[in-house]
Parts: C-alpha cells; sequence; structure tokens
C-alpha cells in the first residue's frame, strides 16, 4: 500500500496505522508513541521522532529525505543503508539503530554526555558532520567527508580510516579527532 501525503502517529492511533509499503511525505512520530512498520520499504519525504518516541521499520533500505530524531527516541532500521539527505541525531538517550548505513548527506549528533554512537558501515558523508557536546562518535568504515568537520567541547570522532576531508575542521581545543590515515 502507498502513502501519499504527510501523517502524524500519536499513541493513541499508532495500533491502526495502515500498513504500508511506501510513504510520500513527512512521516511524524509524536512524542511517547511507539510504531512498528514492518512492511515499510520506500520513503520519499522525511521522518521526525518526537521526544520519546519509538519507531522500528526492519524492512526500510533508503530513505529519500531526512531524518530528525529528537530527545530520547529510539530509531532501529536493521537494512537502512542510505539518507540521501541529513540525519540529526538528538541529545539524551537517543537510540540509533542502522548498522548497514552506508551514507549520509550530513550528520548532526547533538549530545550532552550520552553514550557514544557506533556507525559501524558507515563510508561516506556526502557533506558534513557535527559533533555536538561531549559526545563520541565511533566509525570505523568511513573513508570520506565531502565537508566541514565540526566537534564541539569535549566531542569525540574516531575514524580510523579517514582519508578525505573535503572542507575544513573546526575542532574545539578540548576535542578529539582520531584520524590516523588523515593526520600523517
Amino acid at each position: 500500500m502507498r502513502h501519499i501525503g504527510n501523517m502524524t502517529v500519536t499513541a493513541e492511533n499508532a495500533l491502526s496505522f495502515p500498513a504500508i509499503t511506501e510513504f510520500y511525505g513527512h512521516l511524524t512520530i509524536a512524542a511517547g508513541a511507539t510504531i512498528k512498520l514492518l512492511d515499510l520499504q520506500q520513503l520519499r519525504g522525511w521522518i521526525t521522532l518526537q521526544e520519546g518516541a519509538a519507531l522500528t521499520v526492519p524492512k526500510l533500505g533508503e530513505i529519500n529525505g531526512w531524518l530528525t530524531l529528537g530527545r530520547s527516541t529510539e530509531f532501529f532500521a536493521p537494512n537502512l543503508t542510505k539518507i540521501v539527505q541529513d540525519l540529526i541525531i538528538g541529545a539524551g538517550n537517543t537510540v540509533f539503530d542502522a548498522p548497514k548505513l552506508v551514507q549520509v548527506n550530513n550528520l548532526i549528533i547533538q549530545n550532552d554526555g550520552g553514550p557514544g554512537r557506533p556507525f559501524p558501515a558507515l563510508i561516506t558523508v556526502r557533506h558534513g558532520i557535527t559533533v555536538g557536546r561531549a559526545g563520541g562518535v565511533f566509525m570505523p568504515a568511513l573513508t570520506s567527508v565531502g565537508g566541514p568537520i565540526t566537534l564541539r567541547e569535549h566531542a569525540r570522532l574516531e575514524a580510523p580510516a579517514l582519508n578525505y576531508i573535503g572542507g575544513y575542521a573546526d575542532i574545539d581545543e578540548s576535542a578529539t579527532l582520531v584520524a590516523p590515515r588523515f593526520l600523517s
């Protein structure tokens, strides 16, 4: 089933959400709502998870748009490989579990000292990376960032395979960039 248009899923209507395979528009998961879209394979538009929301999309392979995760949200997408636009991960105990993600346009991680974020398969960030205050990120496969890297206070980015940055590196004096192939 295909859905065209914007939709907001709340805790009240989550159980009656249709079994869709394609979504075109803005999908908002309201604060506190939990939803599993077991058949969703394609999304053209953007997804926003508001504070405390959770979304599981086991068949989704690509988001042809943006993904914004609010504070303390949970996003599970075991087969997601590409986000055509930006990935914004909110602060707090936000969970982003997409172990096959290999490409994103911009990666913005807003952090306030939460746990480090692993991106085991991410190879390319087409534009830039920003890691917020006291955030930690581990990207063992990352080889290329097409634009700037910004690391705020006490942020840490570990990218042992990184060999190309297409923009500037704005790294706070208390932040750490571990990229031996790029820095050597």
